[in-house]
């Protein structure tokens, strides 16, 4: 997508680990979920601030209301959203997931996440694309296709 659009691609879990030497799960670890937000939302809020990304968040970004605010109001938004038996096939490494760790009932754990997140999620989108039936490929052209790229398709 980045690459398609001449853009920066900047996945926030990756860039936290990248700037911290550690992984999330450590961090979640160590200094807790709230330390880990607070981390997320400084390194979120200084990003948001140049143009010319293409972010990939993680899920709990929207917890913060000012991660919400600069979602909403720094960029176009897409919430890529999938039914929880499809999120759980697709989620094959729940060593990344700090809030997926140690659960036997995943698609319950989900749900979970999923009650307390959904209307952040509706909120923050300026488009939702249901991904259930959808490759990585055609979420992309779906994309290119809202924010009327021309020649997008590949």
């Amino acid at each position: 997508m980045a690459e398609t659009m001449n853009m920066d691609f900047i996945d926030t879990d990756e860039a936290i680990e990248e700037v911290t030497e550690m992984k999330i799960f450590n961090i979640f670890n160590e200094f807790g979920e709230d330390k880990f937000r607070d981390m997320e939302a400084a390194f979120f809020g200084e990003k948001a601030k140049q143009t010319g990304h293409v972010f990939s968040t993680g899920g709990g970004i929207v917890l913060k209301a000012e991660n919400r605010k600069i979602i909403k109001t720094r960029g176009i938004t897409f919430f890529l959203h999938a039914s929880i038996e499809i999120l759980a096939k697709r989620i094959n490494n729940t060593t990344k997931r700090p809030l997926l760790t140690g659960t036997d009932n995943l698609e319950g754990r989900l749900q979970e996440i999923w009650k307390n997140r959904n209307k952040y999620y509706k909120d923050c989108a300026h488009h939702i694309i249901n991904t259930d039936d959808m490759t990585p490929l055609q979420v992309m052209d779906e994309i290119l296709t809202l924010l009327e790229v021309p020649f997008a398709h590949h």
